[in-house]
C-alpha cells in the first residue's frame, strides 16, 4: 500500500510540475559535436587527427615544427611527455604528438570501433585526449 502510495504520488508530482528536471549545462558543449566534422555522432581518427594538428599548430608558436614541455602546459605530464618524446630530443614533433593522441584515442574507444562517443570522451583517457586537443 505504501508501495503504491509512493508511485501515484511521484506521478502526480510529475504530471503537475513537482519535480524539476535538471537542465543539461549549455555553457559545456559535447565534444563530439564540436569535433564530428561528418555529423555522425562519434569522433573518428581522422577527425581526432584534424584536431590534434590545429593544436599542434596553435602551441608551436614560433612554427619550427616542435614543442617543449613547458609549451604544453597542463595538456600532459611530465611522465606523458616523456613517453610521447619517442626520439627523446626532449620536445614532441606534430608526429609525435599525433601518435599520442592516437594511442589516448585507441585506449578510450572501449568499444573498439575506432571512434568515440560523448560517454568514451568521459572516460580517463577521453579526457586527457580532450585536454591535448582542444
Amino acid at each position: 500500500m505504501k508501495r503504491a502510495i509512493s508511485i501515484g504520488f511521484a506521478i502526480s508530482m510529475a504530471m503537475f510540475g513537482g519535480f524539476a528536471a535538471a537542465a543539461p549545462d549549455a555553457a559545456v558543449p559535447s565534444p563530439v559535436v564540436s569535433l564530428d566534422s561528418d555529423n555522425d555522432q562519434t569522433v573518428d581518427i581522422s577527425e581526432m587527427g584534424k584536431a590534434a594538428s590545429d593544436s599542434f599548430d596553435k602551441i608551436d608558436s614560433d612554427g619550427d615544427g616542435n614543442v617543449d614541455r613547458a609549451a604544453l602546459g597542463k595538456r600532459m605530464s611530465k611522465d606523458e611527455f616523456k613517453k610521447a618524446d619517442t626520439d627523446k630530443d626532449n620536445v614532441l614533433n606534430k608526429n609525435e604528438y599525433f601518435i599520442y593522441a592516437d594511442s589516448l584515442l585507441r585506449i578510450a574507444d572501449e568499444d573498439k570501433d575506432g571512434t568515440l562517443d560523448d560517454k568514451e570522451f568521459n572516460s580517463k583517457e577521453g579526457k586527457k585526449l580532450l585536454g591535448l586537443i582542444q
